[in-house]
């Protein structure tokens, strides 16, 4: 076994700790390629955060764009109608509508009006007739399509950015010539989703690429080296991003410093666990040894009433019952194997909630004699068809005593069918009930195999069973005894056992009767 343990401990050196040591010098030597990983994130996340600033400005221009048209369409473009629109939208200092030929225009402001500006913009409109022409060919296709041209005469009347689009070709005005104020655009119209999108966790401005100057939206600080992209429809502006605090370099040494201590503890941890591992690797196999053994005959005791209850219930479905006699019995067996699978399931959940230390009992006046023969009524028949009579024994004076009846029922279960798998030849069981001096016992007694003393010791230990023999090929969950044990002590009572192998084994539970100063 010493020599076992030693290689064990070898090969968990060699899975466990090794790769860890090997991964750390790997994060040591990838200082730069983590911090490069972590930056592309980040900068894709800042694109798709300027994308949707983007996304959203032009969608407000395509609404401008489709109340102009629906406008024009319907003859509703009145001088109280562009009023109103240039109100609500103050970024906008000038609408100009044209004809195809350019002659025929006509423009709106709430500016001062001057005859020179009209000039100035078809002058402009001439300059880029290619380009009218190009928006003509998407208009045709069915495609509204916006073309930004950036400042329309710099150093004149009108330094201001434009875009251009063609409303429906057959009305009269189809070229729509909108001048915007990008400053008044930026903070009124951009400023709202801006804030929706930083979430205080990035600070985002505009600039003005002209001169370099900044137009805060989100924050007040002056950024730092911000990434940029341009605004879509502004040419000469771009919008700025950074991250509030920390640059992403300084938050990626940082994540790399933190990850290689976090590795070094690790390492640590696990030196300190396989010096543990080796003091109690012997308990855990066999333990582990214990739990696989446990799930076998976990799925031998659900199988057999799995089988009955689908044999029945397919036997009634397809109506093969020769009688109602018959198919009420077929009923009853179905019934009573529902319970001892719930019973074998029952008892998992309940070892389960006394390994957590929740289990919680309801301590009442109870009468053992009533319990222990309610429980004979509905075990009658799983006796019988284990072939087994029973031979009990009760006690009409017994006094009460206070205890849980749904825990006392199951642990006189727990012994009833330990007795039914440990009778070997003999199918006979003695269930009693009497006193022992002060305390009142239920006792439940077969006459089969029996259990060693050496074995005595460990039978009331979770998921043991005896490891020999016909004993160790019977069936069983290995919690029963252990269950019982539990409940016992939490009744203030005892569990007493005499066996002899080959003559039988007598488990007597004895509890505190009502009136022992024990429980007063």
């Amino acid at each position: 076994m010493k020599k076992s343990l030693n290689k064990l401990l070898l090969i968990l050196l060699a899975v466990l700790l090794l790769p860890m040591v090997l991964f750390t010098a790997y994060q040591i030597s990838n200082l730069n390629e983590n911090e490069k990983v972590l930056t592309e994130i980040y900068d894709n996340q800042l694109d798709a955060i300027l994308f949707s600033v983007n996304q959203y400005s032009q969608d407000l221009v395509d609404a401008w764009g489709r109340d102009l048209t629906m406008a024009v369409e319907n003859d509703a473009l009145t001088e109280e109608a562009i009023d109103l629109f240039l109100q609500e939208n103050e970024a906008i200092s000038y609408i100009m509508l044209a004809d195809t030929t350019l002659e025929k225009v006509q423009l709106w402001t709430l500016l001062e009006d001057d005859p020179e500006i009209v000039e100035l913009l078809q002058d402009s409109l001439r300059r880029n007739m290619p380009l009218i022409k190009k928006l003509q060919t998407y208009r045709r296709g069915g495609y509204f399509k916006k073309e930004p041209w950036g400042r329309i005469n710099p150093g004149s009347l009108i330094d201001q950015s434009s875009l251009m689009f063609l409303l429906n070709a057959d009305v009269e005005y189809q070229i729509c010539l909108l001048v915007m104020d990008p400053g008044l655009f930026i903070t009124q119209n951009l400023a709202q989703r801006i804030q929706a999108v930083t979430q205080e966790n990035f600070i985002i401005s505009a600039y003005n690429d002209r001169d370099n100057t900044q137009i805060v939206v989100s924050d007040t600080i002056r950024l730092e080296s911000p990434q940029k992209k341009p605004l879509w429809l502004l040419p000469d502006y771009s919008l700025g991003i950074v991250l509030k605090g920390e640059t992403i370099q300084a938050l990626a040494r940082k994540r790399t410093t933190n990850n290689l201590l976090i590795l070094l503890g690790v390492n640590a941890i696990l030196i300190f666990g396989l010096w543990l591992i080796y003091r109690n690797i012997q308990k855990e196999v066999k333990l582990a040894k214990i739990k696989s053994d446990f799930v076998s005959n976990v799925s031998h005791e659900i199988r057999t009433p799995l089988a009955l209850i689908s044999m029945f219930a397919e036997t009634l479905e397809m109506n093969r019952v020769p009688s109602e006699e018959k198919r009420q019995e077929y009923y009853h067996i179905i019934g009573q194997e529902a319970n001892r699978l719930g019973g074998i399931v029952n008892k998992i959940l309940s070892f389960s909630k006394m390994e957590a230390g929740k289990v919680q009992y309801r301590l009442e006046k109870t009468n053992l004699s009533e319990i222990v023969k309610e429980i004979l009524d509905t075990y009658e028949y799983h006796l019988k068809s284990q072939g087994f009579s029973c031979d009990f024994h009760p006690n009409g004076s017994l006094p009460q005593v206070s205890a849980d009846k749904d825990a006392v029922s199951e642990a006189i279960i727990n012994l009833l069918d330990n007795a039914i798998k440990y009778s070997d030849k003999s199918h006979t069981i003695k269930v009693t009930l009497g006193m022992q001096d002060q305390w009142a016992f239920v006792e439940v007694q077969d006459f089969g195999l029996g259990i060693s003393t050496q074995d005595q010791k460990y039978i009331f230990d979770k998921f043991y069973r005896v490891p020999s023999g016909s004993v160790h090929n019977t069936k069983g969950t290995g919690l029963g005894l252990t269950l019982v044990s539990h409940i016992m002590e939490a009744h203030g009572g005892s569990v007493q056992l005499e066996s002899n192998p080959g003559k039988g084994s007598k488990f007597r539970l004895l509890f505190p009767t009502i009136t022992d100063e024990s429980i007063l």
